[in-house]
């Protein structure tokens, strides 16, 4: 003997699993969405499109502007969030300059 259900049960049943459904289907592309997001945004940050590209010494010229830039520790190529603007500042007073990082 197999018991029957009633139609208008069966129905709401299975309506009641599709929606359980598609609620973790938004949950998970939500949740992946915003993965995707943050490995983007960190990998823009580590990509050449946010790094140093130029150092520029205002009131020095020639080799005394190279010896301000090597004493900064500046590379270029390096990622913005790496570069260390304390150390930079740290370095101007061995050239006299009262203000390394304005």
């Amino acid at each position: 003997m197999t018991a029957s259900i009633d139609p208008r049960l069966r129905q709401r049943r299975i309506a009641v699993r599709r929606a359980e459904g598609r609620r973790r289907l938004r949950v998970l592309l939500a949740a992946l969405g915003l993965a995707g997001l943050i490995a983007g945004g960190y990998g823009i940050t580590r990509s050449a499109l946010l790094d140093l590209d130029r150092v520029e010494v205002a009131g020095a010229f020639g080799s005394e502007a190279d010896e301000v830039v090597a004493a900064t520790g500046f590379e270029l190529g390096t990622p913005m969030l790496d570069v260390d603007l304390n150390a930079a500042a740290d370095a101007g007073p061995t050239f006299g300059v009262r203000t390394a990082i304005a």
